[in-house]
């Protein structure tokens, strides 16, 4: 499984016993509302990374299914990318670049408009936190103020390196989010971030000798999730708010299982109640990654776990019901990664194949219609974290 940006999602894999049969729930086909009053001339924004070989990634963005290679500063060789907003038409992509001797640095991509060439732009990195495995899993714009958010690591003692979350605004100095106590840091979430009234959100993971727990930082300070009664082990992804409420995707642990759910937070009260969905695998790994609410429909993106098998079906909930990806021919595992709606239909995007690159393909499906995804020349497969439709 791949390390680094994405390791919250591949670690899971490693906990559990591949086993048990599906549970029974009501499953729902791939929704075809490509007639519910929408348009096709909408434009598909999706950003990731093409797997060139020998561990080597570039960052892609891909327009309508066209892919584009990110630009690349001289000193760098390959990079990755993790978010993707659009405002005001302005393209920002948010990953990392990789230098010849395999150390990852934070940048930003800018491309004024869809025919603009983007801009790459090295996020500020202070004293001792260079090395490492930083990543960068989250951007949001408000009143384009342009928000990103990842993880650090702090080498001020070489031989007790700590990882640091943190934010940037406007390519600015990062600042750091407080670590609960008796906790050190694990990861950010893919899409784990929202910015309210300049109010800051950020999702993601914590670690102690003995379990991982899902923590919302709220301008940097640290709010537990609830977790059901004897449930210590989660993790958190993306965040979404709609109607004074956040609505965090990811997984919680009951015996050899990860059940795949999402917390509703409120904004007014600062509390939440984890919800689980249904359809999950028993003694696998299953997970929500990306969250979505269109009115009083919620939906959650991710992955169920596949039974004897490492890997996940791609798949998406509507109002906690799952609806599975069909596979092409030639794979047999994915991952839901990127979900909106426009127009009342429903957009997803992901990968089929393994995290790690080698021979996924990236998809996008618009309603029931699959979006022809075009690999870079010279990719051995590519992989999208994040989209936007306009």
């Amino acid at each position: 499984m791949k390390k680094g940006s994405i390791s919250a999602i591949s670690a899971i894999a490693s906990i559990f016993f591949i086993s048990c049969q599906l549970q029974v729930a009501p499953v729902r086909a791939v929704e075809d509302n490509t007639s519910a009053g929408g348009t096709a001339s909408r434009t598909i924004y999706a950003s990731g990374s093409a797997y060139m070989e020998n561990d080597l990634y570039r960052p892609v963005v891909w327009i309508n299914g066209a892919p584009q290679l990110l630009p690349l500063p001289a000193d760098k060789t390959g990079g990755e990318t993790f978010a993707l907003q659009i405002s005001a038409g302005k393209i920002y992509i948010a990953g990392h670049t990789k230098d010849a001797e395999n150390r990852k640095h934070p940048y930003l991509w800018k491309a004024s408009s869809a025919s603009g060439s983007f801009e790459p732009t090295l996020l500020p990195v202070p004293l001792n936190h260079t090395g490492g495995d930083p990543a960068v899993t989250a951007l949001f714009i408000e009143n384009e103020t342009v928000y990103i958010a990842g993880t650090l690591v702090d080498n001020s003692d070489p031989e007790n390196p700590q990882r640091k979350f943190c934010y940037w605004i406007n390519g600015e100095s990062p600042a750091f989010l407080t670590q609960p106590e008796s906790f050190s840091m694990g990861g950010i979430g893919l899409g784990g971030l929202w910015v309210q009234n300049e109010t800051v959100y950020i999702a993601g993971t914590v670690n102690s000798e003995a379990y991982v727990a899902p923590y919302l930082w709220k301008n940097g300070s640290p709010i537990p999730l609830s977790l059901p009664p004897g449930v210590t082990n989660g993790r958190v992804y993306g965040v979404h708010a709609s109607g004074g409420f956040l609505y965090l995707a990811g997984y919680y642990v009951d015996s050899s299982t990860a059940i795949p759910c999402y917390w509703k937070f409120s904004l007014s009260n600062e509390t939440s109640s984890p919800i689980f969905l249904s359809g999950y695998t028993p003694g696998t790994p299953n997970f929500a990654i990306v969250p979505f609410v269109d009115g009083s429909t919620i939906y959650m993106g991710g992955g169920i776990g596949i039974p004897n098998q490492d890997g996940w079906i791609p798949t998406y909930w509507k109002n906690g019901i799952p609806t599975p990806v069909p596979f092409p021919a030639n794979q047999n595992v994915g991952l839901v990664t990127g979900l909106t709606t426009k127009d009342g239909i429903v957009y997803i995007t992901g990968f089929y194949g393994d995290p790690e690159g080698n021979g996924s393909e990236a998809f996008i499906w618009r309603g029931a219609t699959k979006i022809p995804v075009t690999s870079p020349v010279g990719s051995q497969g590519t992989l999208i974290y994040a989209f936007a439709v306009e």
